[in-house]
């Protein structure tokens, strides 16, 4: 299967002594992705020595991280999904994105937070983090590039206009976007980085 174009922005240095995982190469083009969220400890590893880069990453892991890189914020909102509870480990990020729009469940009372996210999730998302964060959101990509463009929910539509043309994600080297496809957690490392960098 075709990998992920790299990401050509550079990198800044970690703040933290990354990791060094025995499944994550030097030549491998999430190699920088995954050292700056590790060093900044924004993800960890699956265990002490890998990563996992290859894993699908869920959706509470995936608001859990978007909310380390704001700091963490509190929120006392009440969310109304039964899926989630106080003490699962993503509850509080659940909460802060429920207050500040940046999620959306499957219904009124359903996150599924144990879901894989897709592609078209994940920009979504990542969309209104920026929205929540001020960033500007009008560069755009008209996505003519993409062969696969059809694929993508209406909903999801503008948020890979911006995601692409702000290089917060490439397309796969067949031109495609997948938007129904998985996000693995290299792919989440390098839009983390990304996002991180100039939120």
């Amino acid at each position: 299967e075709p990998t992920v174009t790299p990401t050509v922005a550079p990198t800044p240095a970690p703040t933290q002594t990354s990791i060094s995982f025995t499944d994550v190469k030097d030549n491998d083009w999430f190699k920088s992705a995954v050292d700056y969220v590790s060093g900044n400890e924004l993800m960890y590893g699956t265990t002490d020595t890998e990563f996992a880069p290859d894993t699908d990453i869920t959706r509470g892991m995936f608001i859990t991280v978007l909310h380390r890189i704001d700091g963490e914020t509190k929120s006392d909102v009440d969310y109304n999904f039964t899926d989630v509870n106080e003490n699962d480990y993503f509850s509080n990020a659940v909460a802060w994105g429920s207050e500040n729009n940046i999620i959306s469940g499957y219904s009124d009372t359903e996150f599924a937070p144990n879901d894989n996210i897709t592609r078209e999730q994940m920009v979504s998302i990542l969309k209104r983090f920026a929205e929540y964060k001020q960033i500007d959101t009008s560069i755009i990509d008209t996505l003519d590039s993409y062969s696969d463009t059809e694929d993508i929910s209406d909903y999801a539509v503008s948020a890979f206009q911006w995601a692409c043309g702000n290089e917060i994600i490439s397309g796969f080297t067949d031109n495609t976007l997948r938007p129904k496809a998985n996000t693995t957690r290299a792919q989440a490392a390098a839009v983390f980085n990304k996002i991180y960098t100039i939120k």
